[in-house]
Order: structure tokens, then sequence, then C-alpha cells
């Protein structure tokens, strides 16, 4: 029965298929099955476009996408910079500068081995410079902690030793601390003291240092051992280490070998004490001629008052030549071996202070009224 069913559906279609095929024209057919292909073209284009449009639209969704995702990068730092501490830095196309100096707008600054500005005192290399809190290097007068610097204006270097700045002669020690400060338009004097350094010498020293003094001490070698510690506190307070031979021998009746040996030998035990050589000395009795002069290597120091206190061991005698001769420029001549001319010493200095004179040693009052030639020989230093 079923397949009887099926069999007549089967002759249905084939009926109907032959009445179409006898009735609608071939060319009708024709044309229809082509534009149903153009349809299909049609809408095959139309899909393969929206496939092309979905693509680059999914793309440059992808595209934004990345974009968004990418983060800007940040710009390189330059030039000085602070950070959220306070610190300052340098940055050269976004890097710290190192271990270097920096010159902006005029200013100079030094970056260490961090890159951080240096700010204080600090020892770059040999030198010791100054920088403010800002870090910019400061020259001329400083004072740190009650104590005062001098920074070259020239190359901010701290200044030590004998600088003049203005008219004053200023004196700085090893560490740049200023002791004494000298007017060149003002009287001044040169007290030395021979022969020694012996027991009394500390009693001078005292006395120079209650009045802001100083003086020059012509010391014969072969006593600096025994009283090392004396020398080494004249020289600490800054007073001057002169040469007076070894064995107190008298130049000219020495060969050129005797001479020089007589300073070479003080000139080393003076250096173990004060780490420093002398650079003036005064021939015994002040006896020289043109060859010591030369032989000696470095300028003799005579005198313009003799106080004759090796003489007279006599405290108010030594008083009297000194206070009633005295004059600018003077180099004055005691000995240090006598306890009359300590005595004499207490009273002579602070009263020349009164008279408004400036104690200086040979060195400075040189130094003020004009130098000293290695092979010369001076009496007193005038204006």
């Amino acid at each position: 029965m079923l397949k009887w069913k099926k069999a007549l559906r089967i002759s249905r279609m084939f009926l109907l298929f032959l009445i179409v095929a006898v009735l609608i024209p071939e060319d009708v057919l024709i044309t229809a099955a082509k534009a149903q292909t153009v349809v299909d073209i049609q809408q095959g284009t139309e899909d393969v476009i929206l496939d092309d449009n979905e693509k680059a639209e999914t793309k440059q969704e992808e595209l934004s996408t990345e974009e968004e995702d990418t983060p800007e990068p940040e710009p390189l730092l330059r030039g000085l910079i602070r950070d959220e501490k306070g610190n300052l830095y340098f940055y050269k196309d976004g890097e710290k500068i190192r271990n270097s100096w920096k010159t902006v707008k005029g200013n100079k600054y030094y970056f260490g081995k961090s890159g951080k500005a240096y700010t204080g005192k600090k020892k770059i290399g040999k030198a010791t410079y100054f920088f403010t809190d800002s870090g910019k290097r400061k020259t001329g007068w400083k004072t740190i902690h009650k104590k005062k610097y001098y920074f070259s204006p020239k190359n901010g270097k701290m200044v030590t030793g004998r600088k003049t700045i203005s008219h004053y002669l200023c004196v700085f020690d090893e560490k740049g601390v200023l002791t004494r400060k000298i007017d060149k338009n003002k009287k001044m004097i040169a007290l030395t003291y021979d022969d020694g350094p012996s027991i009394y010498t500390p009693r001078v020293l005292t006395t120079l240092k209650k009045n802001d003094a100083v003086a020059t001490f012509f010391v014969v070698g072969n006593r600096v051992p025994t009283y090392s510690d004396t020398v080494k506190k004249a020289y600490d307070m800054g007073c001057e280490i002169g040469n007076h031979t070894y064995e107190h021998k008298s130049l000219p009746r020495l060969s050129e070998a005797g001479v020089k040996e007589q300073m070479s030998r003080t000139d080393e035990a003076v250096k173990k004490v004060t780490g420093q050589t002398t650079v003036i000395m005064r021939p015994t009795g002040g006896a020289t001629n043109e060859n010591v002069k030369k032989w000696v290597g470095k300028p003799s120091i005579i005198w313009s008052i003799d106080t004759l206190d090796w003489k007279t061991r006599n405290a108010d005698s030594t008083k009297r030549a000194v206070l009633n001769h005295v004059k600018d420029g003077d180099v004055v001549l005691m000995h240090d071996l006598y306890s009359a001319t300590a005595s004499a010493s207490e009273t002579i200095i602070p009263e020349l202070v009164k008279r408004g004179y400036q104690l200086v040693t040979v060195s400075e009052l040189a130094e003020c009224r004009g130098g000293m030639k290695e092979t010369g020989a001076y009496f007193s230093f005038r204006k």
C-alpha cells in the first residue's frame, strides 16, 4: 500500500514537469536561469564585501585595542631635577651625570658618585670647595662652625697658607682656617728669638698667645729633638721656625759643604717635628759673606734692633732696648735661652700691641713689604 502511494507521488511530479516544459518557452527558462545566476553572484559579492568590511572593522578594532594597551613613552629627563626628598641631580638624555662638574646659568655644581649634587664643604681630588644648600659652588669668605675660610673667586678652591686679600695678608692653617689677618697699611714688626729652644721658650709662647701675636724662632738644630714639643707648639701657634745652624757654628769659617751640612741637618730636625723645612735662616752672630749667602740656599735675616740680652741678662735693659727704639718694619733680636728675656717679653709684647704694632713673623713682614730674594741679607723691612 505504501509503495503504491509513493509511486503515485513520483508520477504526479513527473507529469507536472512535462506540462511546464511544454507550456513555458525555452528562452524564458534560460533567462530565468540566468537571472537566478546573477542574483546568486550579486548575493555572493555582497557576502564577500560584507566579509571584507567585517574583517577590516575587526582589524581596526584590534589595532585600536593595541594602541590603547601601549602606554605613551615618557619624555627623557634633562637638566637640573630635584627629587621628592630635595636632592638635586643633573640629567643628560635621561641619565644622571656622576663625578662631574656642570655649569648651569653661570653657576657651578658638582655631582658625586650617586649623582647627587654636593652641598657644604667638600674635597674633590686634592682641593676643597664649598657648595650652598642649593648645590651652587660658593667663592669668597665663608664662616663654618665659627671658623673663617676663604674660597678663591678664581677657581673656588679653599685657600691655605698666606694670601693677600684686599689690603690684608691673611694667614690660613693647613685645614683652611683663618688664623691671622694682617693689615698691610698698619705698622708691624718682627720679634725674633735665637739659640733656643730652651726651658724658657714656653713662657714666651704663653705671652704671645695671650696677646694674639706671633714671633720667629731661629733654632739650633741639635736642640730641636730635646724640645720637640715646644717647637711643635710654636709652629702650631703660627710662629715661624728659622734655621740657626745645627751646632751654632760661624759659617764664614766653613767650606761650602760644611755650610750646607749645618743647614740640611737643622732642616731635617725641624721637618721631623713640624713636617716643613725652614725657609729663612740667621747666621750665628750675624756673620756672613757673599759665598755664605749663596750656600745657605735661603734668605739671611740679620736685625735692626739688638737688645744685647745675651750680654746683659737683664730684663729692664732688654725692655728699654726695644721700647725706646722700635719703629715700623723693625726686626728685633732676642734670645730665648734666658729667663730675663722671657720676663722682658712679658712686658714688651703687650706694650707693643697697645701701641698699635702688629707682631708678625719675618716672612709675613717681608711679604707685606716687597718680599725677599734667596741670596739676600735683610736687616729690616720698611715701607
